[in-house]
């Protein structure tokens, strides 16, 4: 690489015994998402021609690279089986790369947790085509907004942007994956056409740090238990032993959530004063969540 800087510069590969620049013949996306992954980053935010980060090496140059932006290596891409001198010293292919993940949003839907899936890059919203979409993708997605997971994936969550910025397409999540662009796709804002639809997701409705009433609908899961209903059905304050910043003794008595771990025992069983060795002394007091599931 090149030393504009530590994550951009011109490719070589190292073939046969020696560093070879890479042609920009069919150089993209696809192609620059691989050479980023082989260098350790998670992706591409820019792939280059024309010798952009400066003059290759022109004695020998790898052609035609051609990948999909799924690929582990270059060498698992197709590629001409030769090395070219019609390929000149100003034609290296440059990239770019990036270990930031970019932003997504659900557009469309009834609420929050429902919509068409948009993908912030490069300062603008752009879809994603749902060829090959799945659970495992819409999982992802929801995940990476704070809820629990996906229910369903689907579709006619009205048109995407009137500019139909395509981001994304071929999307292939595994689901370990904390951010979809961290998942392996074509590469960004390829020129082909998305011959089915945007991808879309309904997420489980309440985030992860909420509280799913019985009968729908979702409260923060800091009012559980607090002793005033926030649910319809009141499902929130069922099956409370105590309320949230109380203490449950072993025997089901509540006292207050300060009195555990406080020297004295306020439980008639004295639970509040056992197994104290693991609460920090230096706490004056301690919240303790008593839901009973």
């Amino acid at each position: 690489m090149a030393p504009m800087s530590l994550r951009r510069g011109y490719s070589e590969i190292y073939y046969n015994g020696a560093w070879n620049t890479i042609c920009d013949t069919e150089w993209d996306m696809a192609e620059a998402i691989v050479a980023c992954r082989m260098l350790g980053f998670r992706t591409a935010s820019g792939a280059y021609s024309r010798s952009f980060f400066g003059y290759g090496r022109p004695s020998r140059l790898e052609d035609n690279v051609r990948c999909d932006g799924t690929e582990s290596e270059l060498s698992d891409c197709f590629y001409q089986d030769q090395y070219l001198y019609g390929c000149g010293y100003e034609n290296a292919a440059g990239i770019s790369c990036t270990d930031d993940t970019a932003p997504v949003r659900l557009v469309g839907g009834s609420g929050p947790h429902e919509g068409r899936v948009e993908i912030y890059y490069q300062g603008q919203w752009g879809t994603v085509c749902d060829d090959g979409w799945s659970r495992t993708d819409a999982n992802v997605v929801c995940k990476q907004l704070g809820y629990d997971g996906a229910i369903s994936t689907p579709y006619g969550f009205g048109q995407g942007l009137l500019s139909r910025k395509i981001w994304l397409k071929r999307v292939a999540c595994t689901g370990s994956e904390r951010a979809l662009d961290l998942c392996p796709h074509a590469g960004w804002g390829l020129t082909y056409p998305c011959a089915n639809r945007d991808a879309g997701v309904e997420c489980e409705e309440c985030r992860s740090d909420n509280f799913s009433c019985s009968g729908g609908g979702c409260v923060s899961g800091r009012t559980v238990c607090d002793g005033v209903a926030q649910c319809n059905d009141n499902s929130d304050e069922l099956n409370c032993v105590c309320l949230r910043y109380q203490y449950q003794c072993s025997n089901d008595e509540c006292v207050d959530g300060s009195d555990e771990c406080d020297g004295k025992e306020d439980c008639s069983d004295g639970s509040d004063e056992m197994d104290c060795s693991v609460i920090d002394p230096s706490s004056s007091y301690h919240f303790l969540d008593n839901l009973r599931l």
